[in-house]
């Protein structure tokens, strides 16, 4: 058997320029430094960074693909120094209301395989979402319409992929 250490819930702090994407996560962890992290410290195969839809993030994948170390996967994701898996994802919290009329939230971990279906879904999310450079932000669509628009933009041969968190 094949032992794969995974973390599918990795917040961004800032982007490489310092802009703020997750206001709770630390400052260091940027796209780069958590790839790094990854490989050297922490012994992650698979790792789903989940601010991926910040258009200050897809400026980081981007400038972070050219230098090299790391490309797109045929089949998804973006390989680093062929030791982690990185997918791209959004954390998504979606405004839900009951049968009886009450209204609440939830988040929603949604997958891409591709930078350019995580940059197509940031564009679509613009209109829902007051700040798309932030992490979390609440849009103003149900869990079943997200799930559309996840699907709209998953380009896979698999299954597109949102799951409810809370």
């Amino acid at each position: 058997m094949y032992e794969v250490f995974a973390d599918l819930h990795i917040h961004i702090g800032r982007s490489k320029n310092n802009k703020p994407i997750k206001i709770t996560a630390a400052r260091s962890l940027n796209f780069e430094n958590i790839a790094v992290e990854c490989v050297e410290k922490k012994g992650i195969n698979i790792a789903g960074i989940i601010d991926c839809a910040s258009p200050y993030v897809i400026e980081d994948i981007e400038e972070f693909l050219k230098n090299g170390e790391a490309s797109e996967l045929e089949d998804g994701g973006i390989i680093y120094r062929d030791k982690v898996c990185i997918i791209l994802g959004s954390e998504i919290e979606t405004s839900e209301v009951n049968e009886e009329g009450k209204t609440g939230s939830a988040h929603n971990l949604c997958y891409f395989p591709y930078l350019k279906d995580i940059k197509a879904f940031s564009k679509e999310m613009e209109k829902h979402i007051k700040n798309i450079t932030l992490s979390s932000q609440r849009a103003n669509i149900s869990a079943y319409e997200l799930i559309d628009i996840v699907e709209k933009y998953n380009r896979s041969t698999y299954p597109s992929t949102c799951f409810y968190t809370s």
